[in-house]
């Protein structure tokens, strides 16, 4: 029922509806260019009818869903809804490629309500952050223009940056609801992730903002 080419232009290099049904083990790419989810060896999420716009994935702690891009990224969006459970023990990653060479995207340690993320960081402070309630469903996005990085929640409502290094990031495979690296196991998200999209270009914040009125009002 998509026309891809139509609905997503090209510096989309990953769409995922993650509307793929129970039991599914691939999470087609929308964006046309192939980027099919794997769990890799990892479990697998659980399929949740009441996502944000249609079905979703529930992860509880142990899931990761692979993409297969390894681009080393200058500029870039990743944009992801979801649905915090509120438990807050720790570090949670929404999407990741790495942290000291790539970008790291989730919960601000065990801080509630608190999300952000940081590119190719080396030393303290980390990360840049936004406040978002938990137990209810948020966009967030994270963004790199050259040496500044943005995090946006609510469609652009609240936004923090700060300054990064503008050098490309590694090669690391970007994943979903954990660590890109594949041999880390702690720091995977516990909710429901409905939406994720990545960029090869910083979005504007108009697009966020209609993204986000589009989505949230229409669901």
């Amino acid at each position: 029922q998509q026309n891809r080419d139509s609905t997503w232009d090209s510096s989309y290099v990953g769409v995922w509806h993650l509307n793929d049904g129970n039991g599914a083990t691939t999470f087609l790419d929308s964006s046309g260019n192939g980027n099919n989810g794997s769990t890799g060896g990892a479990a697998t999420p659980t399929w949740n009818t009441s996502g944000k716009i249609g079905g979703a994935y529930t992860f509880d702690g142990n899931d990761r869903i692979r993409t297969g891009i390894t681009t080393a990224f200058t500029d870039f969006s990743v944009e992801v809804w979801f649905y915090d459970d509120g438990d807050n023990k720790q570090y949670e990653r929404l999407a990741d490629k790495s942290f000291t060479g790539g970008f790291w995207f989730g919960r601000n340690s065990n801080t509630a309500n608190s999300w952000g993320g940081g590119v190719k960081e080396t030393s303290s402070p980390y990360g840049v952050f936004v406040t978002l309630r938990d137990k209810q469903w948020q966009q967030a996005l994270s963004v790199r223009s050259g040496t500044t990085h943005y995090i946006y929640g609510a469609g652009g409502a609240v936004i923090s940056s700060n300054t990064v290094s503008g050098t490309a990031c590694d090669s690391t495979e970007f994943a979903i609801g954990a660590w890109g690296n594949s041999g880390s196991t702690d720091q995977r998200f516990t909710g429901t992730i409905d939406e994720v999209r990545i960029s090869n270009i910083a979005r504007s914040s108009g697009l966020i903002k209609t993204t986000y009125n589009t989505i949230n009002f229409s669901s």
